[in-house]
């Protein structure tokens, strides 16, 4: 969720912190289970444990998906990270959810 859904994806409560609660299925509308947590009916938390912060030396940060690096770090077109992409094999091995700027 963010401004170009709507802008009171920066303010409402339930949505904050918005790398945690703020995502959300565009095709139907429905809450994904919030990021920190193993979804209901799943073994293991979707999201991949690693980005690109933990490849960059200069950061001493590490940080599980969904990260925002794009913004953060202000690579590429410096846009916030809020549309979820399948990756495999991408900062680690396997296939996991990472976010990712939606112009991709």
């Amino acid at each position: 969720c963010d401004n170009t859904v709507d802008p009171k994806c920066l303010t409402t409560p339930t949505l904050q912190p918005r790398l945690q609660k703020g995502w959300f299925w565009s095709g139907s509308g429905a809450k994904i289970f919030d990021t920190d947590k193993i979804p209901p009916g799943w073994k293991e938390n979707p999201w991949g444990k690693t980005g690109i912060f933990d490849k960059i030396e200069s950061q001493n940060v590490s940080a599980a998906q969904p990260d925002n690096a794009e913004e953060r770090l202000s690579l590429l077109e410096k846009k916030e990270e809020s549309c979820l992409a399948i990756a495999t094999d991408l900062w680690e091995p396997g296939t996991v959810w990472n976010d990712i700027a939606c112009y991709h």
